[in-house]
């Protein structure tokens, strides 16, 4: 119905109904896209959700995140004008781990299997390690800062990004969700906003229901470009 729209995401509301429609769902670095104005006229949310929220990008391709992202990106004085569109078809060799905590459901084992296939393929590492999940139960704003300070040193020692399902579990029927509107778990999600991290959910095939299933990069802070550009290459590569 539109080019791509302006979104919210502070536990996965872009990525998880992107995965779920076959579309490209984008979040950036913590603060890339300003919130204001976002939540105005909306009941004051508490400290942790404001950490937590992120302005998202749902469109149908990565090249039209790029686009919209070029007009939406902060300015700042150092950097000059974004410019994601003209190095999106840049291409490097990247380490990409695969988190041993995150399996993809059963009915999608075999497309997540295709995609990292694929990945390597196109030259790059695939390494098994843990992803920093969260829970959201416990998570809370005391330590947030520290933490996303300490985060690339922590993780992104030995990858230069992550890649994973978008979700446990496969996309839940209509009859599924009237039981219970929970039904899609996002897991795999939050840690990317807990952390601050850019990240960016693609399609990568079909379950045997013939929905949807999405794929997810996720790269240190501040670097949306590579994680455009993996995702890219990534779509480019497939049908």
């Amino acid at each position: 119905m539109c080019y791509a729209t302006l979104d919210s995401d502070a536990v996965g509301s872009c990525r998880l109904p992107a995965a779920c429609c076959g579309v490209v769902g984008f979040k950036g670095t913590y603060g890339l896209i300003s919130m204001q104005g976002i939540l105005d006229g909306e009941q004051l949310p508490d400290e942790y959700l404001l950490w937590m929220a992120h302005a998202g990008i749902t469109s149908r391709r990565v090249r039209d995140t790029a686009l919209m992202l070029d007009v939406l990106a902060e300015r700042g004085s150092a950097t000059g004008p974004p410019a994601f569109a003209a190095t999106l078809d840049e291409s490097r060799k990247l380490r990409l781990g695969i988190g041993a905590n995150c399996k993809p459901p059963p009915a999608g084992a075999g497309i997540f299997e295709a995609a990292l296939k694929t990945l390597r393929s196109l030259g790059h590492e695939i390494i098994e390690t843990e992803v920093p999940l969260v829970e959201l139960d416990s998570a809370t704003v005391a330590r947030i800062k520290d933490d996303r300070r300490d985060i690339r040193a922590r993780v992104f020692k030995h990858i230069d990004a992550y890649v994973l399902p978008t979700t446990p579990t496969t996309t839940p029927t209509v009859g599924e969700c009237r039981k219970n509107a929970l039904s899609l778990s996002p897991a795999y999600t939050p840690f990317a906003n807990y952390y601050g991290l850019p990240a960016i959910s693609v399609p990568c095939g079909f379950d045997p229901l013939v929905s949807p299933v999405g794929l997810q990069f996720v790269a240190p802070a501040d670097r949306d470009a590579l994680v455009l550009q993996v995702a890219h290459q990534y779509e480019s590569a497939t049908s």
